[in-house]
């Protein structure tokens, strides 16, 4: 199901995007279009995969959410149900507790 512009969803993915760059500066965004990957127990986010060989199953994950996105996030995204108001601020507290977990580092991040 489409993700419209403008949705609590959208939002809060666009701020979760704008978040990574504040507090990991030094990681590549996995939110943006560089095939990184962030896995942490609550939250996976990878970037969208050049490669190939790799049928993509989601951008984000999200307990049973699946998020997707063409390239980056934003654009031309879908998920594989409705995420209710109520949710939105799980989803965000989980995702923002993940990021800001330093311990945690993305697959390709190097110091």
């Amino acid at each position: 199901m489409e993700i419209r512009d403008g949705s609590q969803l959208d939002i809060a993915l666009t701020g979760l995007h704008t978040l990574w760059d504040a507090i990991r500066p030094d990681e590549p965004n996995p939110f943006s279009n560089n095939s990184n990957q962030f896995d942490a127990p609550a939250v996976s986010i990878h970037a969208y995969d050049w490669s190939d060989d790799n049928d993509q199953p989601f951008n984000l994950r999200w307990k049973d959410v699946r998020i997707n996105w063409y390239k980056y996030c934003g654009r031309g995204m879908s998920t594989n149900r409705q995420v209710g108001k109520n949710e939105i601020k799980e989803f965000v507290s989980d995702c923002l507790a993940a990021i800001l977990d330093t311990s945690i580092k993305s697959r390709d991040w190097k110091p």
